[in-house]
């Protein structure tokens, strides 16, 4: 029996997000310790985990407010459009989301170690073609996830 999620203000759901946004075209873009990346334009996914809250880190990557703490900091603070589809979970399936999306047709990962410095993923950063987004939009769907933020790839 699953017991029932909190929700409202300050709740602290666990679970894992898939976070989409668009970039312009990035030459050069520091990502800490990981070094000096072009990027194309377009759209890129990141899958990531809030086991301590959903609400309050999906919320702080929409709003892109904050100090640099991960990776994906470097590059939000260039981000467009933002949205996210999260996924509620007792089990930390962060990577199991990255797999997931890697196995999407047109998903490619740009910056190896990007949000898998825990694990032994290759990346957790993709970049989609359009093809990619959409097939995204139908797995994420057929798990049920929630999605909040921007539309992106329409």
């Amino acid at each position: 029996m699953s017991r029932p999620r909190p929700s409202g203000p300050g709740s602290r759901t666990p679970g894992a997000y898939l976070l989409l946004f668009r970039l312009p075209r990035l030459d050069g873009v520091d990502v800490a310790r990981l070094g000096r990346y072009d990027l194309p334009a377009g759209i890129y996914a990141y899958a990531g985990s809030a086991l301590g809250g959903l609400e309050a880190r999906v919320g702080r990557h929409l709003a892109g407010k904050g100090t640099r703490h991960w990776h994906i900091d470097y590059l939000l603070e260039h981000a467009v459009d933002r949205g996210a589809y999260i996924l509620p979970s007792d089990r930390d399936i962060e990577c199991e989301l990255a797999d997931q999306v890697a196995g999407i047709e047109g998903a490619t990962r740009p910056i190896k170690g990007l949000g898998s410095s825990d694990c032994r993923c290759f990346s957790h950063l993709f970049h989609l073609t359009p093809t990619a987004v959409l097939g995204l939009e139908r797995r994420m769907g057929e798990r049920g996830a929630a999605y909040a933020g921007a539309r992106l790839g329409r």
